[in-house]
């Protein structure tokens, strides 16, 4: 059989394998984004903690009164505010301080609806009002179904891809010119070779093409046909494995820069009280935290970060940080300045504000 084209069943596995590969993949990068943004809203209360222990210890009370409760706005602090403003893309829906104690809650506009995720903490209270957070500091987060039903415990996002195919296609090969044909061909004098037309194989017309041979009977996949599935899973991989990559390495590179930003305010609240920045802080190596002891700036990285600083002179201080799954050729630094003329490594521009590099 001479065939200059693809079957149908031929066309439905390709269609299949790449229906199954997008149905791996796209769940894995989404589950990917949406750590991302959970990780951010978690270091954004964490800051939040320590922007109210600095206010507390000026005010010797806490506040519902901050910079911004909308992320992407961070306006210049005004009196009696108090110096926080979440993430780009996070927003405080609660902020309440009662009874010597204050609780929060914040969201992402990237998780709503059915992937919607509320984090929320609470300090110096019997328990969360969300029933979210069960210890401080810790913080827990709560996936909701939708906005009508209520909270349900999982703290993972899953998906789940059923693929189901009905029937197996089948082909059938009829031969159009039967015994009965031929006889007549014969009796008109007619001959096959008079018709164009050459049986090949063994076996009796019946069992024959019409049209130069047996008919194929294919039980696998010839060899081109297996070459085109795995070059076609072969691009996917390709387009795919960078995607989540670099979806990876954007995840590490906003906890480097959430925890400068935390580090920051450690040391402003260090300040208040002993009028100095500090180069002591509790860890420099993440994943490990313990109790700060007297005289250090109460500060931790994230598991996985590590800082090389801070550097204090002249009154203001600098510091850069890096990430252990991001080495070698990808090697990422960021870094930060406070009170200094410029940034020593000069990957940070303006001040107060982290950048990589």
């Amino acid at each position: 059989m001479n065939r200059k084209g693809f079957t149908l069943i031929e066309l439905l596995i390709v269609v299949v394998i790449i229906g199954i590969l997008a149905a791996i993949a796209i769940p894995k990068f989404a589950n990917t984004k949406g750590k991302a943004y959970i990780a951010s809203m978690k270091s954004d209360l964490r800051n939040l903690v320590t922007a109210e222990e600095a206010f507390f210890a000026d005010s010797v009370k806490y506040s519902t009164n901050v910079t911004s409760k909308v992320g992407g706005t961070c306006p210049a602090p005004a009196a009696g505010q108090v110096n926080w403003c979440p993430t780009t893309g996070n927003n405080v829906t609660t902020l309440n301080a009662a009874g010597g104690g204050w609780d929060a809650s914040i969201t992402n506009n990237n998780l709503v609806g059915t992937a919607l995720v509320t984090c929320s903490i609470y300090i110096n209270e019997a328990a969360d009002p969300l029933g979210i957070a069960t210890t401080p500091p810790p913080l827990r987060f709560v996936r909701q179904r939708s906005h009508r039903l209520g909270a349900f415990a999982k703290s993972h996002i899953t998906a789940k891809t059923r693929t189901a195919l009905h029937g197996r296609p089948q082909a059938s090969y009829r031969n159009p010119l039967s015994h009965k044909v031929l006889q007549k061909f014969s009796e008109g004098g007619i001959t096959l070779a008079s018709i164009g037309v050459q049986w090949g194989g063994t076996g009796p017309p019946s069992q024959q093409h019409p049209i130069g041979g047996a008919v194929m009977n294919r039980k696998g996949f010839t060899l081109i046909e297996l070459l085109i599935v795995v070059v076609i899973i072969g691009i996917l991989a390709a387009i795919a494995i960078p995607k989540f990559a670099n979806t990876k390495g954007k995840a590490y590179i906003a906890s480097m820069k959430s925890d400068l930003r935390n580090l920051v305010t450690a040391e402003e609240a260090f300040f208040a009280d002993s009028v100095k920045y500090s180069t002591n802080v509790t860890s420099k190596v993440g994943g490990t935290c313990p109790a700060p002891a007297a005289g250090q700036v109460n500060w931790c990285p994230t598991t996985g970060n590590n800082l090389t600083g801070p550097a204090v002179a002249g009154g203001g201080w600098n510091a850069s940080i890096t990430n252990n799954n991001l080495t070698g050729t990808a090697l990422v630094t960021c870094s930060i300045y406070i009170n200094e003329a410029a940034d020593p490594l000069g990957i940070a521009t303006t001040e107060g504000a982290p950048a990589c590099k």
